[in-house]
């Protein structure tokens, strides 16, 4: 909630940073080394992604399915104590028979749409920084393209174009 405050808050700073990033994706012709810089780029934001999302899927998991299990297991003629996914205070007892089903389900609902949420601001920070440390790479090779300074005796050794 915090990023999409600072977000909305600072707004023409993001709006500044997306044009920029845009304006700086190349255009033309793309060679082999800016698009293995991109690929590499793409396919390591999908596996943060899928990993990222696989996670928070499997810790909601963990945290609802003993209340689910123990909600299934009556129905087949096995006793089972009634679990709440989670402890907080409720001003009624949620153990009663039809409120119990109701706030198991209100419960678990809540636990992946926070989940969905929280996932939704990270991976949108995470785009970003990713597309900016791209950026900076395709940026590198850009000017390596642009320098050529061959050693002729003109540049002192210890100038960093020198080297070339």
């Amino acid at each position: 909630m915090a990023k999409i405050y600072k977000i909305k808050r600072y707004k023409p700073v993001f709006i500044n940073l997306i044009s920029e990033l845009r304006e700086m994706w190349p255009e033309d012709n793309v060679t082999d080394e800016e698009q293995a810089i991109i690929s590499s780029a793409l396919n390591r934001l999908r596996l943060v992604t899928k990993t990222y999302f696989s996670c928070n899927s499997i810790l909601g998991l963990i945290f609802t399915l003993p209340s689910i299990i123990n909600l299934i297991k009556p129905l087949f003629g096995i006793e089972a104590p009634r679990i709440l996914p989670f402890f907080y205070w409720l001003p009624f007892d949620p153990y009663q028979e039809v409120i119990f089903e109701v706030v198991v389900i209100v419960q678990n609902s809540h636990c992946f749409l926070s989940a969905a949420f929280m996932l939704a601001g990270d991976l949108l920070f995470f785009s970003f920084l990713s597309n900016i440390t791209t950026q900076f790479s395709l940026l590198a090779v850009r000017i390596k393209k642009m320098f050529y300074a061959p050693i002729d005796g003109q540049l002192p050794e210890s100038y960093p174009l020198g080297d070339f």
